[in-house]
């Protein structure tokens, strides 16, 4: 079961994002034997699909002790509309997840998220490309700024915009580019009574983004990349008791490289700083890494690294240092039953506070292809947290089984 995130990064855009968001990557993937005809909408192909799948989950509150567990379900619908063009690019993409409990209604979720992004050729060496999506969220037990008095999952809003120019100039190519992230948090009742008001955590984010980088050959480039963001909450004194305004910079040198189809992706590192215009300032050694290496033509691996400075709502508190590793093996037992393994481990180091913990996640898991339009697989999750703070410690357990329609 997928959860998530609130991350203030996400208006950066200098490195493909898909819409979907997945990293899913196997030679499969380009197996045109199971891969969705789709639906011709004239230049257009339309791509539906529909998730359905029952789980259980041995600890829905996350909590330390007095564990409660119960049986969930979901149903996920999909629209993917991908323009079929030789220059430019479309893709309009319409999420929905919605997950219910059998006994813990409290804890329902329904999110959804519209969006577009798209890729204007304006010559053979320069490109617009541009990313917009408003998505309609809830934070999950478990997720760093959810309150242990909350009643249930806290429902927020959020836009993601970024827009980029890229051109090259023979080996030498950059890019600039600039984005914002509007969050917009929901009050949410309180265990006992009462109501969260989280009103003071609304927040709008702008981003700027420039980028150099040089071809050592067809397939591999060297880049140097500077960061700046500036982070501006709704309410400010004497409305709330502190001003959490900041801004702040990052700096990273990497390369980024695709060696055919044995590996791809890139790897960085340098140094971020937030400045808080009252709070302590958080800094330091910043990394970043998205890795696909396929093994052979059956087996493939992703890895993934990541530190960044996110926001929260604990008290005394600027910010947190969230350093995250993680890694994923796919394997083709046969052309149509995939099998996967994965693992990730998130520190999360608060500024201002003694609050400091670290999150275990692992997970196993199967895909059987019917054929092209239906799949079944089954996953089993495993997480953990350690804390600083008392009763934020817990262990959990999931396991599922999907149905998956596709067209």
């Amino acid at each position: 079961m997928k959860q998530s995130g609130n991350s203030t990064r996400a208006v950066s855009g200098v490195v493909a994002v898909s819409l979907a968001c997945g990293l899913a990557t196997s030679t499969l993937a380009q197996d045109d034997y199971y891969d969705p005809d789709g639906i011709q909408m004239g230049g257009f192909t339309l791509y539906p699909s529909l998730r359905g799948s029952v789980g259980i989950d041995d600890n829905v509150f996350a909590q330390p002790t007095g564990e409660i567990d119960d049986i969930y379900y979901e149903l996920s619908p999909e629209l993917r509309l991908q323009s079929d063009w030789s220059r430019h690019e479309l893709v309009l993409q319409f999420t929905n997840q919605n997950i219910w409990y059998d006994t813990q209604s409290s804890e329902d979720i329904n999110d959804w998220s519209i969006g577009a992004e798209g890729r204007i050729d304006v010559s053979y060496s320069t490109t617009l490309q541009g990313r917009a999506v408003f998505a309609d969220l809830a934070e999950r037990r478990g997720d760093a700024n959810v309150l242990g008095s909350a009643a249930g999952p806290t429902p927020y809003q959020r836009f993601d915009g970024y827009a980029e120019i890229r051109h090259t100039f023979n080996r030498l190519g950059v890019a600039v580019g600039a984005g914002l992230s509007d969050f917009d948090y929901d009050d949410v009742a309180a265990i006992g009574g009462g109501v969260i008001d989280n009103d003071n955590r609304d927040r709008t984010v702008t981003l700027y983004q420039g980028e150099v980088n040089y071809a050592l050959s067809p397939d591999t480039r060297m880049f140097v990349r500077g960061t700046y963001n500036n982070r501006e909450y709704d309410q400010q004194p004497p409305a709330v008791a502190l001003n959490r305004d900041s801004e702040g910079y990052e700096i990273n040198g990497g390369v980024r490289f695709d060696v055919t189809r044995l590996m791809e992706g890139e790897v960085f590192a340098g140094y971020l700083e937030q400045d808080y215009d009252v709070l302590a300032d958080v800094d330091g050694f910043s990394y970043g890494a998205n890795l696909i290496y396929s093994i052979t033509q059956l087996t493939t691996i992703t890895l993934s690294a990541e530190r960044a400075v996110e926001e929260t709502n604990q008290a005394g508190a600027s910010g947190y240092l969230a350093s995250t590793i993680g890694g994923e093996i796919r394997h083709e037992l046969l052309r149509n039953v995939i099998l996967n393994a994965g693992a990730r481990f998130q520190n999360n180091d608060f500024e201002g506070s003694v609050r400091d913990e670290d999150i275990w996640t692992a997970n196993v898991g199967g895909e059987y292809l019917i054929n092209r339009n239906l799949s079944i697989e089954v996953g089993y999750e495993f997480s953990s947290r350690e804390s600083t703070l008392p009763l934020a410690d817990y262990d959990r357990n999931r396991a599922w089984i999907v149905i998956t329609g596709r067209f």
